[in-house]
C-alpha cells in the first residue's frame, strides 16, 4: 500500500456489507497528515526538514470485495484504492509532481 504505520495521523471511516453468504463488500475513506511538520512520508521518501510545507498528505478511497471460496479455509480479495494527493504531496521540496495515484490488488488467504 501507499502508507506504512509510521509518522502519520489517519482518521477514517469504513462500511462493510455482507452481500451474500459468501460475498462481502468494503468501502473505506481515510485522510492522512504527517504526525509532525518535519516528519517524512516514509513510503514515498518525501520530507521537508524545515517543516514549512503543509502536512496534509491526501485522502484515500478504497473499495474491495471478499469472496469465500472454501468457507473457513480459503478466501479471495480484490480491491482498488485511489489517493487524492494533498498539499504536502505537491509542495514538499523533493516532490515529483506526480499527483494522484491509483492501485489495485488481489490476494488469496488460506486458513487452517
Amino acid at each position: 500500500g501507499s502508507f506504512a504505520r509510521s509518522n502519520i495521523i489517519s482518521p477514517g471511516l469504513g462500511l462493510k456489507a455482507k452481500l451474500t453468504a459468501k460475498l462481502q463488500a468494503l468501502l473505506t475513506y481515510r485522510a492522512y497528515w504527517l504526525a509532525s511538520d518535519t516528519d517524512a512520508w516514509t513510503v514515498s521518501g518525501l520530507r521537508d526538514t524545515t517543516g514549512q510545507t503543509d502536512s496534509f498528505i491526501g485522502q484515500q478511497v478504497e473499495v474491495a470485495l471478499k469472496r469465500e471460496i472454501l468457507p473457513g479455509n480459503l478466501s479471495a480479495d480484490i480491491g482498488l484504492a485511489h489517493l487524492f494527493a494533498g498539499s504536502f504531496t505537491h509542495d514538499a521540496p523533493n516532490a515529483s509532481g506526480q499527483g494522484d495515484s491509483t492501485y489495485g490488488y488481489v490476494s488469496l488467504t488460506f486458513e487452517f
